[in-house]
């Protein structure tokens, strides 16, 4: 598996690697100089809701002045990663083997989008979804079926293909295998499902929602415990923050605050809910309760936002299945990478 998702991504970094050696680049900060510092993410009630705190001033950012988060579409931040742009950036964490494999030296400040371990799957958990009365009863009715997906080159994907190969057989391949992959807009997804463009739809977080509530759709796949099933007992984590190695190496008392900022305003996400998602879903326009389905106490999604031993655990688990089925290009140690 992987080797058309690695030329796909491969050439993503190359265009970065070719922004960067393009950049003139930013005079370094001295140490301890935490002004301006600038952090993108993916645009998302998830992130908006795990960053809320910091954007509103509610826990202390005192040590970083001038401070400003981005709220990005994945392509601008796919372009953004590996440059000087920002001091800290949502990546997807394959992303990081392949941009390094790239010579672009990326380190992990925190995991970022995990699941929880228990079997209590909720509207927003990852899961292929078919309409009500499709004759897609299992899993193994998917073969030679149309699946729909937002990206070829998303970890959502990623973790579909693994364990439709490892638990049910399938060459799950991009191309060429048991069954058709087709990249859509998310706009588009569940009309292309409606209408039958698709036969199914590979999805996660608000689509995921969307196709949970609706009542028009089912799911015949549960991604996460399936990834369990897969991994031993392994949660899914999806992304990470990440900054240039350089830009660390030069001020790693910044980042290291970052870090603790970023664990703060999470916890002020968990203890602030309800009003933090009325107010995200007025920016947004979004529903409130997509938000307290993923952040509510008992659901199963939990953002971590750190690098504590379960966390970095299951993202080493990820990259382990990643080079396994080819989808990186070697194994890939995190722990190489991390910043503590």
């Amino acid at each position: 598996m992987g080797k058309t998702k690695i030329a796909t991504v491969l050439a993503l970094v190359a265009a970065v690697s070719g922004v960067l050696s393009a950049c003139g680049g930013e005079p370094a900060r001295a140490a301890g100089d935490c002004r301006n510092f600038k952090i993108a993410v993916a645009d998302d009630d998830v992130r908006r809701t795990a960053l809320w705190a910091i954007s509103h001033d509610q826990i202390d950012t005192s040590k970083f002045p001038g401070l400003k988060v981005s709220y990005l579409t994945i392509p601008a931040l796919i372009q953004a990663v590996g440059t000087d742009q920002y001091d800290v950036i949502e990546s997807s964490l394959i992303g990081v083997p392949l941009a390094r494999s790239k010579g672009i030296d990326l380190r992990i400040l925190a995991v970022s989008s995990g699941r929880a371990s228990h079997n209590k799957p909720t509207p927003s958990a990852p899961g292929i979804y078919v309409p009500k009365g499709s004759d897609i009863n299992s899993v193994k009715d998917l073969a030679g079926k149309k699946i729909g997906v937002t990206s070829f080159g998303s970890t959502t994907t990623l973790n579909n293909q693994i364990v439709l190969h490892e638990n049910y057989g399938f060459n799950a391949e991009l191309q060429g295998g048991d069954m058709k992959w087709v990249e859509l807009d998310p706009a588009q997804l569940t009309t292309a499902l409606d209408r039958g463009r698709v036969d199914a739809a590979a999805v996660t977080s608000f689509p995921a929602y969307v196709l949970g509530t609706d009542g028009k759709h089912r799911r015949v796949m549960d991604t996460d415990a399936e990834w369990r099933k897969a991994t031993g007992g392994h949660n899914i984590v999806g992304g990470a923050y990440v900054a240039l190695a350089d830009q660390v190496d030069a001020n790693e008392t910044c980042y290291q605050a970052f870090q603790a900022m970023l664990t703060k305003s999470i916890d002020y996400a968990k203890a602030n809910l309800e009003k933090i998602a009325v107010d995200v879903a007025e920016q947004t326009g979004l529903p409130k309760g997509f938000i307290l389905t993923q952040w509510g106490e008992g659901t199963v999604y939990d953002y971590l936002g750190n690098l504590d031993g379960r966390a970095v655990a299951d993202a080493q688990s990820f990259l382990d299945k990643a080079a396994q089925t080819g989808d990186i290009p070697k194994p890939f140690e995190i722990q190489d990478v991390v910043v503590r």
